[in-house]
């Protein structure tokens, strides 16, 4: 059996990426593709949702002028951030995929960029270097500027370091952080980027795809940054690019978000309780609203229910992976996209361990995985494939994938394969965890660790120090791995292979 391809890995990555944080309230959407109208997206500039369901950033007409171009793709309500009464700070994470073109084009400019900034955005200037994110045609002036942006950048001004990179911006065009971002703008090559703010660590992280050789690559980038002490409480996010004397087209394809924050409506402005007693102010969120962010393209998902937040900590996704085993059935690129780049929460069990809620409020999360461990003990696992596959899928890349869904979904933390334990047996290089025939009853549990820090290479904190910084590229062996000392006991169900 020949190794999974890398874009199946990259999927698994996105899959628990995007299931990771809560929705405790707070904001979430996921936009597959863009229509014209949608009342949801506000457009500035030359940005405008084109007829195949993408949204354009800049000019991309062939008989208009391509050059000093700027757009806005942004939200159409703001998202709350932090509350000044409650003095809490949001989580948030979002996924993006888009294309930067210069048609074949050697020289090309400026980049684009996801931002937060003030409910009121400045004026769009039609700035290449700005990435239309400025205030002023002072891009390094952090007194005017107000916005903190990740930015794809295509061009190098005097401020920039060589080559295209991807940068971490606070309020100024000269980025607090960046890497080499190894992209294939020629070709306009898609790609995908996933950030995630953890407010418990002030982490920002990013990842995205990057081409080596034609080659797909993982890339990371990380600081640690306050936003409560940039930002004010509600902002406006989306994306912005721009062109300049050079110029590319500017793709956004799709686009998913979910934040967590929820104001407490019992708490005045100064941080008093208005009602104490009111039995619902001690009740826990209703997380039943959570939405199913990729409803349209999964046959099913097999998952936990755990805490308020109603985590899904273990998936098999199995549409969206059948989609992907029968397109990239002959793909020959390489498969170690996610296998070195394991972030040493992740590496201590798989994301955030929280308590099962035996109350939880989506009840079917909790069903499903009793139902799907009943057929795995009964030797019936490939009962619970969707039967809209119509049983054309690969029999052992399916029970392969269920049977980690359903190790990653263990009730005990402890017994949780880590993720890169998980990829090595999706990638049949370990063999598959041996689980009890009946779902285990959870006897103890760990407090609540909040954490939703991602994998990240070029990390740094708003001091300005660096904490690590390694670019990955095809000699893996150059690149430094960190893992816990901490032995799990996981290890019993899986060989742990490097």
């Amino acid at each position: 059996m020949g190794k999974l391809p890398a874009p199946f890995l990259l999927f698994v990555f996105s899959a628990l990426f995007t299931l990771i944080i809560p929705s405790a309230g707070g904001l979430s959407f996921n936009f597959t593709s863009f229509s014209p109208g949608d009342p949801n997206i506000t457009y500035e500039g030359n940005a405008s949702s084109s007829g195949g369901g993408n949204i354009q950033l800049t000019t991309n007409q062939r008989d208009a002028n391509l050059n000093s171009s700027s757009g806005r793709a942004t939200y159409h309500i703001p998202m709350q951030l932090w509350d000044k009464a409650s003095g809490n700070l949001t989580d948030f994470t979002t996924h993006f995929s888009f294309s930067i073109d210069s048609q074949r084009q050697t020289v090309y400019a400026d980049g684009l960029a996801f931002f937060l900034g003030p409910e009121e955005l400045p004026p769009l200037r039609f700035l290449g270097e700005g990435l239309g994110l400025l205030r002023s045609n002072q891009p390094l002036n952090t007194t005017d500027n107000q916005f903190v942006a990740v930015e794809f950048d295509i061009f190098q001004n005097d401020f920039d370091p060589p080559r295209e990179h991807v940068g971490i911006d606070i309020n100024s065009m000269k980025s607090v952080n960046n890497i080499t971002w190894e992209c294939d703008i020629r070709r306009g090559k898609t790609t995908e980027a996933w950030i995630s703010y953890n407010s418990s660590t002030n982490n920002l992280s990013v990842s995205f795809t990057g081409y080596i050789n034609n080659t797909m690559e993982m890339q990371f980038l990380s600081y640690i940054v306050s936003l409560r002490d940039i930002l004010p409480e509600r902002v406006t996010f989306g994306f912005s690019a721009s062109t300049g004397d050079l110029y590319a087209i500017h793709t956004l394809r799709s686009w998913d978000f979910s934040s967590s924050l929820e104001i407490d409506a019992n708490v005045d402005n100064d941080g008093n309780a208005t009602n104490p007693l009111d039995p619902a102010a001690a009740s826990p969120p209703n997380n039943s609203t959570r939405r199913n962010r990729k409803k349209s393209r999964t046959g099913l998902a097999v998952g936990l229910g755990v805490g308020g937040g109603a985590i899904v900590v273990g998936a098999a996704m199995v549409g969206f992976v059948f989609m992907f085993m029968c397109r990239h059935e002959e793909d020959e690129e390489v498969d170690h996209v996610l296998e070195e780049y394991m972030d040493d929460e992740f590496e201590r069990g798989t994301g955030p361990k929280k308590p099962i809620n035996p109350r939880a409020s989506n009840e079917d999360q909790v069903s499903m995985v009793h139902w799907v461990w009943e057929l795995y003990g009964e030797g019936k696992l490939i009962e619970a494939v969707d039967p809209r596959l119509c049983g054309d899928f690969n029999k052992t890349q399916m029970e392969r994938l269920m049977i980690v869904g359903l190790s990653c979904a263990h009730p005990d933390e402890h017994l949780r394969p880590s993720m890169r334990q998980s990829l090595h047996v999706l990638n049949f290089d370990a063999p598959l965890p041996i689980l009890p025939s009946k779902m285990p009853v959870p006897s103890y549990f760990a407090p609540p660790l909040s954490s939703l820090s991602i994998m990240s290479y070029g990390s740094a904190d708003s001091r300005g120090g660096m904490n690590e910084s390694s670019s990955y590229v095809d000699n893996t062996n150059s690149s430094q791995i960190t893992t816990s000392s901490s032995a799990s006991s996981a290890s019993a169900m899986l060989l742990h292979t490097g």
